[in-house]
């Protein structure tokens, strides 16, 4: 997939194929959250700049950015939308222990001292703010009837915190749940007299709040009044020093990810990041150079160009993972990996024989990084006896770096791995697949767990430790590596130090295959692990083994996850003894070159089914993350979940 920009003054487009002949070419929104919308890019990002700063009236809106009046209410419409989705999408649960939250409902049509023009009543609004944290929650409410209120207050509140009301009768039977309810009559005052910590001022002054804008729209149509308030409890989430601008653009990318395009028969449409980063960004910020300076910053354009990415046939990393380039950055992150890959191959690379590509990923701790791989010939000119360099055909070089992009940090100190190995593309045919990269590195993947370090993408013939490559320095946490830590004998990783795990070196641990009824039909009992499955996994604690009585207790623990049985039956079962499947290295996730996994993967059958719960009940119907699922269904056997923490390279 490859951008066009014609220079007739048209929107940029994506060509779908690269092939000269093949003119199907598709809209830059098409996939995005802006299908659909007719506003240009230029005039739609000063306005989700100026809603996100509340500068978004229709006269401004008319003067500043030429929209008439229904374009900008229509707008204003949308970015409310996703004000709600993302409260939709981040519930909030104020309070706790030591905490004082205060609540009240307010009423939002009413005529003032029984005069004028008489509206329906509408009790609008149920709310509540915590005193220490300012958090706070708003629901819209039929009525005020202590069946609607209690319910929402178990809801939002958590229990132990301390509560304070009106007395208002709905919230008489708040007393007996777990609570303590505090109350003030404000028919008589309005501050407790007894204790003057005892009020509702908090949550009185967010209704002026919250109210304010109705006055300055002069009133709000029913129909669109929840928008509103979800839109001021969008701005009053904010966190201090937060950039609106950067939260609404993140909320849209996070609820509306791009979709992506079907390939429909093209295998060669191929986008390569690096030829992707910078006509959107130069396009967005030329068209808004000359406009008033603190409409549109460089930094805010980037974000936007996240908005319009598209996942291709190569699967693209994921949206909340990538970032555009900024200007200068790319080009100084090929620089400084071009000069480490000659360093650590002793060469000189040729620019006329190099194939670069490069990808920007976010960092949630440590910043942002950038990920090179480099693709050249490396010469082979060894002088024999003192006579001519023998003809020795050039090396097919691939070299992969990784570095933090922080300018105010030296190239050593943004430095966090490099690999460079030999590549063989003799069976590679396709004069297309043999220019791009043997590994594609993709930021939503190539992270160690828990982490927002990259790992090196290893390809699978480099993973065995036996494969010779030619430079290779995987990442690590540490500052250093001791020389003295035990090292990975059975895969490469690409990953160094210790990682997550408790120790350098083996860490041990035991998986537990559970099945029940006869083999022909046999389930097997799994984990959920929210993105995927796993055998149930038991480790022991800081300098524990995996000995005979801690399987044992793993196997009672998991009994009574599952629902348990009596402690007979399951003697019974633990004298029927277990059959080891594998014992050793256990490939992980969390493995690195320095620390890995090693322990047992044991075997036991439960005929009737009955010590670890009922087989039948469905996954959605359990509190605990285990379940039983059929070995037929899924068409897979206990070997097959064995093998995947086997390591078998070569």
């Amino acid at each position: 997939m490859k951008l066009t920009v014609e220079r007739n003054g048209k929107a940029p487009r994506w060509r779908r194929c690269r092939k000269a002949e093949c003119k199907t070419e598709v809209s830059l929104r098409t996939g995005t959250w802006f299908e659909g919308l007719k506003l240009d890019f230029r005039t739609a990002v000063l306005f989700i700049y100026s809603w996100s700063n509340d500068y978004c009236s229709t006269k401004f809106c008319s003067k500043e950015l030429g929209l008439s009046t229904n374009c900008s209410v229509s707008w204003k419409r949308l970015l409310r939308e996703v004000a709600a989705e993302s409260l939709l999408s981040n519930p909030l649960v104020i309070g706790g222990p030591n905490c004082t939250v205060e609540v009240d409902e307010t009423l939002y049509a009413k005529s003032k001292f029984h005069r004028g023009r008489r509206y329906p009543k509408q009790w609008v609004v149920f709310g509540g703010v915590c005193r220490e944290t300012g958090e706070s929650f708003l629901v819209p409410v039929a009525n005020r009837s202590s069946r609607t209120l209690i319910p929402l207050i178990r809801q939002y509140i958590r229990p132990g915190t301390t509560v304070m009301t009106d007395c208002w009768a709905g919230y008489r039977s708040l007393s007996r749940e777990d609570y303590t309810h505090l109350r003030v009559n404000h028919s008589i005052n309005f501050v407790h007299p007894d204790d003057p910590e005892v009020h509702t001022q908090t949550v009185e002054s967010l209704w002026a709040q919250v109210k304010r804008s109705n006055k300055l729209r002069c009133g709000t149509r029913r129909s669109e009044l929840d928008s509103y308030l979800c839109e001021f409890m969008w701005r009053r989430r904010l966190r201090p020093n937060e950039d609106p601008f950067d939260k609404i653009l993140g909320d849209i990318a996070r609820n509306w990810p791009p979709l992506s395009f079907p390939e429909e028969g093209l295998p060669s449409c191929y986008a390569f990041i690096g030829k992707l980063g910078s006509p959107p960004v130069v396009a967005l910020h030329k068209v808004n150079r000359n406009y008033r300076p603190y409409v549109l910053a460089y930094a805010m354009v980037e974000q936007i160009g996240q908005l319009l990415m598209l996942n291709s046939a190569i699967n693209l990393p994921t949206l909340q993972a990538t970032l555009f380039w900024k200007r200068g950055e790319e080009r100084t992150l090929l620089t400084v990996a071009r000069s480490h890959s000659e360093a650590f191959l002793h060469t000189v690379i040729d620019e006329s024989a190099l194939t670069t590509f490069t990808v920007k990923c976010t960092g949630k701790a440590h910043g942002p990084y950038g990920v090179a791989v480099l693709k050249f010939l490396k010469m082979r000119n060894q002088l024999l006896f003192g006579g001519p360099p023998p003809s020795i055909p050039p090396t097919n070089v691939e070299c992969q770096y990784a570095a933090r992009i922080d300018d105010s940090k030296t190239d050593r100190e943004n430095f966090l791995g490099l690999i460079c190995y030999e590549r063989f593309d003799e069976g590679r045919s396709d004069v297309e697949v043999k220019q791009r990269p043997l590994v594609m590195p993709k930021c939503d993947e190539d992270i160690y767990p828990g982490s927002d370090f990259p790992r090196i993408r290893l390809p699978e013939h480099l993973k065995s430790v036996y494969a010779s490559v030619m430079a290779y320095a995987p990442t690590q946490f540490e500052l250093y590596v001791d020389s003295r830590w035990p090292r990975n004998s059975h895969e490469r990783t690409g990953f160094a130090g210790q990682g997550h795990l408790k120790n350098s070196g083996a860490n041990p641990v035991l998986y537990l295959v559970v099945t029940s009824h006869p083999t022909n039909n046999s389930q097997i009992i799994l984990e959920d692990l929210g993105d995927s499955t796993n055998l149930p996994q038991c480790v022991p604690r800081l300098g524990g083994t995996v000995d005979s009585n801690f399987i044992e207790d793993c196997i009672v623990e998991l009994s009574r996850e599952m629902g348990g049985c009596p402690r007979g039956e399951l003697n019974a079962l633990l004298k029927g003894g277990y059959k080891k499947l594998h014992e050793g290295y256990l490939k992980d996730p969390l493995n690195t070159d320095n620390a890995w996994m090693e322990g047992l993967i044991i075997h036991i059958h439960d005929a009737l089914g009955s010590c670890f719960g009922s087989s039948t009940q469905p996954l959605g119907k359990r509190s605990k993350p285990y379940f039983w699922e059929s070995l037929t269904s899924v068409d897979k056997g206990i070997s097959d979940y064995v093998s995947a923490f086997i390591a078998n390279y070569k």
